[in-house]
């Protein structure tokens, strides 16, 4: 009877597939109370028209 010998032991279907970057998380401090917040806020109301991707959460 043969050995059988495995070619790809070490290889998984998913290699094949598009990888997906891992989440990533950006965190901006600000000295001021009400300048800063300000703009965030606003960027806020603004992101559609900016084009920021929806999935991007922008907290204060």
């Amino acid at each position: 009877m043969p050995v059988h010998t495995y070619t790809n032991w070490n290889s998984r279907p998913s290699d094949q597939e598009e990888q997906v970057e891992p989440f990533r998380k950006y965190y901006f401090i600000c000295e001021g109370a009400n300048t800063e917040t300000f703009y965030f806020e606003r960027l806020i109301d603004l992101r559609k028209e900016l084009g920021i991707h929806p999935l991007i959460d922008i907290r204060l």
